[in-house]
């Protein structure tokens, strides 16, 4: 199961943004659905890589009856993720630096893969918690070892 897709992003970023950014070809009329696909499996697969050895069985699934649209949160960084990924791909020039690299880390999207990294390590480290399906090993009580 995708955490995100295309209308997710559009959702965060706009739909005229999302249409621009996907595409290569600055006079496209439409969005290019595969690259957004693409950004997506990719903001999926950095959330995964980035939870791994959390509290999480990997992919995310939702636990139990917590319902079927609960995972908001990791919809919404995923999304995110992915309009990031769109808009820097295209390799847009924001900040020209004095060597010739592009500098991105100002730009008002690096913002939101920001927001996206605080929010995965708070996760990570518990401080925020998930109706997902936890590891088969962790529990929440205290453990004698001998």
């Amino acid at each position: 199961m995708a955490y995100s897709q295309q209308s997710d992003v559009e959702n965060v970023f706009g739909i005229q943004n999302v249409l621009r950014w996907s595409n290569l070809d600055n006079n496209a009329p439409t969005a290019d659905t595969n690259r957004i696909a693409v950004a997506c499996s990719l903001a999926d697969e950095y959330i995964n890589n980035r939870l791994t050895n959390s509290i999480y069985l990997i992919p995310l699934q939702i636990r139990g009856n917590a319902g079927v649209n609960t995972m908001y949160m990791i919809t919404d960084l995923s999304a995110r993720w992915a309009g990031c990924w769109l808009y820097e791909s295209r390799g847009m020039a924001d900040n020209q630096l004095d060597d010739g690299e592009i500098d991105v880390t100002g730009n008002a999207i690096s913002r939101h893969r920001k927001y996206v990294d605080k929010m995965l390590d708070q996760i990570r480290q518990g401080k925020i918690l998930l109706p997902c399906v936890y590891i088969r090993n962790y529990t929440t009580q205290p453990q004698v070892f001998g």
